[in-house]
């Protein structure tokens, strides 16, 4: 579980950890505190996918992203 303040400044390396990860029996959860813009950070989500820097899709979505804020106060659906 990685809670953060603000968004990764660093993408290109981390969609490709990521995707190296999406082989591994590993879950990774990102909560962002705040009110900062994560707009990049639903890239990381993959939903639909992510890519890394050499075109490799990764085997499996293994990235969650939530927004605390959108959240709080309600912990079932944080949970």
């Amino acid at each position: 579980m990685i809670l953060t303040d603000g968004e990764i400044h660093d993408m290109e390396q981390t969609k490709d950890l990521v995707v190296e990860a999406s082989v591994l029996p590993i879950s990774i959860i990102i909560v962002g505190i705040g009110q900062a813009d994560f707009t990049s950070m639903e890239i990381l989500d993959g939903d639909n996918g992510i890519i890394n820097s050499k075109g490799q899709k990764g085997m499996r979505d293994l990235v969650q992203f939530v927004p605390f804020r959108n959240f709080k106060g309600n912990p079932e659906l944080l949970a």
